[in-house]
């Protein structure tokens, strides 16, 4: 490995040998000017002209500011607390709090607050493509003043991009004490927030003032219902992000590290509603570092939100088009415009399960069979119904939402698996 004082050194030297060979016999003269010309764009041009965004870090009373062109961000380094300054619209995220961090020590777990840290450095960070701040956090006081807690926090925060999108990325490393769950960046302070989007379902706007208690996936209703909201979840959320309108503007949180991402979530009877990052552990510890983006838009609504999710999508490939879907599966293309119906087989609710009905236990149990099924679909022919798809759902053994994974066999009161292929083949 060759290491130069600078890049400006190393284009004399390039410039000045007349033999490259003599100067790096090991190393291709294309690709060292390549490097060097890089090197030397960086130290010598604007940075706009190399794609840097233009954005500048500086430290004033206690605060550090990553101002940009469109965005500008304040990190307070006493309390932890983050402002976003985009047009006319303020958008700040809470201080830190005695929740912020779940970690195991000695066989038991522990909130500690991240501002606690007895170890805290600050200072610029820039990778040529964001600019912003590095915060390093270490030694947490637990049991006693003389011991701390073995882990090393890193935080950063950096405008990217064009659009000066802000970027939240956190690593950590793991000594004899393991990271369980850690609520960074803090939830948005949502109080002068007009409307919370949230994907789930197909789609919630949930108003601040919303007058009923909330939960995007959790039955309020049962107290022993402590279902954890996580990222990828089917039918309950399954895009990794949320947003903000507030008058004219809107804000949108992508979570770019979804496998073990969860969110933090409140929305108690007239609001307001609470949400954030959510990161849990993966094997017992943190394990790899977790990164989320945030969106901001001067003049935007739920569609403007959707839309930049789905550019995300394409531009990090996890999008697919209808059409190369039908190319992958020829019969997709048979769909569109078919109607849809859906049929079930098996109610069987169990007792100690959340959804009975201990009011009315009739409500508890249906039996549908497959012929009765079959039949029906023999009556939507004869009225007219050429073409449908038939979504079959509680089939199970033992019915609706139970015995998962192994679902077999189908219920023998239904007709079994002669019964089933009765029905698949009507």
């Amino acid at each position: 490995m060759v290491r130069l004082a600078s890049s400006y050194n190393l284009w004399i030297a390039i410039t000045r040998a007349t033999d490259m060979k003599k100067l790096f016999p090991k190393i291709v003269g294309g690709i060292l000017i390549g490097i060097s010309l890089a090197a030397f764009a960086q130290t010598s041009l604007p940075r706009s002209e190399w794609g840097a965004p233009a954005v500048t870090v500086s430290h004033e009373n206690g605060k550090w500011l990553i101002t940009g062109k469109k965005n500008k961000v304040t990190f307070n380094e006493t309390n932890f607390a983050m402002t976003v300054q985009n047009g006319s619209a303020m958008w700040t995220m809470v201080s830190s709090s005695t929740n912020d961090m779940l970690v195991k020590a000695d066989g038991k777990e522990l909130f500690i607050r991240l501002a606690d840290a007895k170890h805290i450095e600050i200072k610029p960070y820039d990778t040529g493509f964001k600019t912003g701040i590095k915060v390093m956090l270490s030694d947490w006081l637990y049991k006693n003043p003389s011991n701390t807690l073995s882990i090393d926090l890193y935080l950063t925060i950096a405008l990217e991009g064009r659009d000066e999108e802000l970027v939240c990325d956190v690593s950590a490393k793991e000594w004899s004490n393991a990271i369980r769950q850690l609520d960074w960046p803090t939830a948005l302070d949502a109080r002068d927030v007009d409307y919370t989007l949230l994907p789930n379902g197909r789609g919630n706007l949930l108003p601040r003032d919303w007058p009923q208690a909330y939960f995007p996936i959790r039955n309020l209703r049962n107290t022993n219902d402590h279902t954890v909201l996580q990222s990828h979840v089917i039918e309950s959320w399954s895009m990794s992000w949320w947003g903000f309108q507030k008058g004219k503007s809107a804000m949108m949180v992508i979570s770019e590290t979804p496998d073990d991402a969860a969110y933090q979530f409140e929305h108690p009877a007239g609001g307001p509603t609470v949400i954030g990052p959510r990161w849990l552990a993966q094997l017992g510890k943190f394990g790899y570092s977790r990164s989320c983006r945030f969106c901001f838009f001067e003049d935007g609504n739920y569609v403007t939100l959707a839309k930049r999710y789905r550019r995300y999508a394409m531009e990090t490939g996890l999008f697919v088009s209808l059409k190369e879907k039908m190319a992958r599966t020829p019969i997709l293309a048979d769909l569109i415009g078919t109607p849809q119906t859906r049929v079930g087989i098996l109610r069987n609710m169990s007792p100690d399960s959340d959804r009975y009905d201990h009011n009315n236990p009739s409500n508890n149990y249906s039996l549908t069979t497959f012929d009765q099924r079959a039949q029906q679909l023999r009556d939507l022919k004869a009225r007219g119904i050429d073409r449908t798809m038939v979504f079959v759902s509680a089939w199970p053994h033992l019915g609706y939402d139970r015995q998962h994974p192994d679902p077999l066999p189908p219920p023998e009161a239904a007709g079994g698996w002669d019964g089933m292929k009765r029905f698949a083949e009507t």
